[in-house]
């Protein structure tokens, strides 16, 4: 589905003021799923040419990464590729389903990339992993979904995937509104009570500049 996405950084808020912003939203914001930690490996070229799209802004770009979902680092369970693809403000996805795996140790990301991730590019590789924990919220019309995550952790990662170290860390709330492009409300009639910055926040150039800046 196309559909549009807006993030913003909710800065120098609690988690409890932003939830009652959203309950008394127009459109009635409350909680659709349970929270839950999501995981990102970040895949790219030596280049860093998925990076350096989305500095240079450009509207057509592309997003590569494993996802997996939940708390545990030292036995990835049902991860996922995500394939992101944004044409200009609209964005969509494809996904495949990966094994299982468990990361450091002896793993090898060219063995398992050849023998599992036949959809990604072939000259990709880990960069960095991102980790934070989202709540769902979904408007009174079902039509409109906003998340918010927190308590993101940056992890520089080696094709060995070892996450047994020490992250960096934002403690930010990322704010991101998603709707249907044939959404018949205006974006102004949706952000009109949403008092925080919009912004082009992207956790992957976040996590780039905190573990290579």
């Amino acid at each position: 589905m196309l559909r549009f996405e807006r993030k913003f950084r909710a800065e120098n808020v609690t988690y409890e003021e932003v939830l009652l912003i959203l309950s008394q939203h127009r459109l009635s914001f409350r909680k659709a799923f349970p929270d839950r930690f999501i995981n990102s490996i970040y895949l790219d070229t030596q280049e860093l040419d998925y990076y350096n799209d989305n500095i240079a802004g450009l509207s057509d770009r592309v997003k590569q990464r494993i996802r997996w979902y939940g708390p545990d680092l030292e036995q990835i369970q049902d991860p996922v590729l995500e394939i992101k693809i944004k044409e200009n403000q609209v964005g969509y996805k494809r996904y495949s389903e990966l094994p299982s795996f468990k990361p450091g140790g002896d793993f090898s990301y060219e063995k398992y990339m050849k023998q599992h991730l036949w959809l990604a590019t072939n000259n990709i590789e880990p960069t960095v992993m991102v980790r934070y924990l989202r709540s769902y919220f979904l408007s009174f019309d079902k039509k409109v979904r906003i998340t918010l995550d927190r308590a993101q952790a940056f992890y520089p990662v080696d094709k060995r995937l070892n996450f047994n170290i020490q992250p960096y860390r934002d403690d930010t709330i990322i704010l991101e509104l998603k709707y249907p492009a044939d959404y018949s409300r205006s974006y102004n009639h949706i952000s009109q009570d949403l008092p925080f910055r919009m912004s082009r926040n992207s956790k992957y150039v976040q996590a780039i500049m905190a573990c290579y800046g």
